[in-house]
């Protein structure tokens, strides 16, 4: 009969392992906090992060940082803000995100060359040691020359990024109770669950970005038959490549619009689950105290009423969190996927161009916010002239989208009165969202007003 392992030398292996786990929580978290702290000032960290807002909010959108990491960078006291608040998953976020760092030639994964004592290698370094240690997760346990060998090489790394040599050495001796070796076996188990769950959305993205690719390729086919065809009819090629590149576009403008259910995160529902009611204003304000409380669909929007026939400018008003950017979005949305529902009137248009009025750039006009808000960087001149002219010659199959209105920079207050006014684009169909006094302006040359 076999014998069992002793307690001691099941005790001291273990032991091993955990002690392990902890000079990679406790020193990881240190060697990345001094890392970041060196590469941008606690002093400066408000001013950073609100500066990389955008960036760490798409992170969000994302799910790779989660609610609560976020409730650390933006608490609601902006000055509070500490990178000791910040997990290692978080840290390692931050760095590999905002901090404009280069992967070692090894990769994030790979073991670099003991000649590369960079900053990157040893944060890959880190990470390659920390994989190696969850091998052992199973067993909870790590014997002797194993565990010295990794103690030697985690340590080393650790120290090059600023953890102080004597605190390693005393962790290695340190005692520590079933709880504590619990506790941080469980701290090593959660950083790599929380890595892993960051890969996995990469790699979803990445997924969806080659399905995006695959759409474009196969458009990109389709439009080279037709100007095949168009040339042997003797019809000017030159006409299809304009119109083949803006369909292009139009097509991109559809993805970013599809990918948008991360307007929902953190919460666990989509688009496609949802929907939201309007009740039915007259437009005019003094009919407002007695108006027709009729609950509407979100395609009804342009439907004919007693006071217009022909509705082509609405005004959508409601206080902040009544649901106004989620019915834009959600407007966008079954554009998108070209969901068509009776009465549907969205599917009817070529395109759908939604504007967040808070970022549109005080320099930029309409076509400037267009630009920014909607194409892809790298379109030259001539695409996106082609593209404004596209919309300038098609207006009346353009729905316009400008979502907030009162929360337009005041400079550019005047330049999108005029387009509701419809001075700009008068033909185009229009849906403007603002908080009711924000909606007063512009009422009066609404053909529709709802909340």
């Amino acid at each position: 009969m076999a014998s069992a392992p002793t307690l001691a030398s099941s005790t001291k292996e273990t032991t091993n392992y955990a002690r392990l786990c902890r000079l990679l929580v406790d020193g990881g978290t240190k060697a990345l906090r001094y890392t970041f702290e060196k590469l941008y000032s606690p002093a400066n960290l408000c001013t950073v992060l609100k500066a990389n807002h955008s960036t760490l909010e798409s992170l969000k959108n994302k799910k790779i940082i989660n609610a609560t990491q976020w409730g650390k960078l933006y608490p609601s006291t902006a000055l509070s803000v500490t990178s000791e608040d910040f997990d290692i998953t978080l840290l390692i976020v931050l760095l590999r995100n905002i901090c404009h760092l280069a992967a070692p030639a090894t990769g994030w994964d790979g073991l670099p060359p003991a000649s590369d004592t960079g900053i990157e290698a040893n944060l890959a370094r880190v990470k390659y040691y920390r994989n190696s240690v969850y091998r052992h997760a199973m067993q909870a346990s790590v014997d002797d020359p194993t565990f010295n060998s990794l103690w030697q090489d985690i340590s080393a790394a650790l120290i090059a990024l600023g953890v102080d040599a004597a605190a390693i050495k005393k962790l290695k001796t340190e005692t520590m109770d079933p709880d504590t070796k619990q506790h941080y076996q469980e701290l090593l188990k959660e950083w790599k669950k929380g890595e892993d769950n960051i890969k996995d959305q990469l790699d979803k993205m990445e997924g969806n970005l080659e399905h995006m690719k695959s759409e474009m390729g196969n458009m990109s086919e389709t439009l080279k038959a037709m100007k095949n065809s168009a040339t042997e009819c003797g019809v000017g090629s030159h006409l299809f490549s304009t119109a083949g590149l803006v369909a292009e576009h139009i097509e991109i403008i559809r993805q970013k619009y599809k990918r948008h259910e991360g307007w929902l995160a953190p919460f666990s529902f989509f688009f496609s689950d949802i929907y939201t009611r309007l009740r039915m204003v007259s437009r005019e304000k003094k009919a407002r105290a007695t108006a027709e409380q009729r609950v509407v669909e979100t395609t009804e929007i342009f439907k004919p009423h007693e006071e217009c026939k022909q509705p082509r400018k609405v005004l959508i008003e409601g206080n902040p969190g009544m649901g106004k950017t989620t019915y834009c979005n959600k407007v966008a949305y079954d554009w998108a996927i070209n969901i068509k529902n009776e009465g549907d009137c969205f599917s009817e248009f070529e395109m759908v161009l939604l504007l967040k009025c808070r970022d549109a750039e005080i320099d930029s006009d309409l076509w400037g916010t267009i630009d920014d808000q909607l194409l892809p960087g790298e379109i030259n001149q001539k695409e996106r002239e082609n593209f404004f002219d596209f919309i300038w010659q098609n207006q009346s199959k353009v729905l316009l989208i400008l979502d907030g209105l009162d929360e337009l920079p005041s400079s550019k207050l005047p330049e999108f009165t005029d387009i509701i006014q419809g001075k700009i684009l008068p033909q185009c169909h229009l849906v403007v969202t603002a908080r009711h006094e924000a909606g007063i302006p512009v009422r009066k040359v609404c053909d529709t007003a709802r909340d």
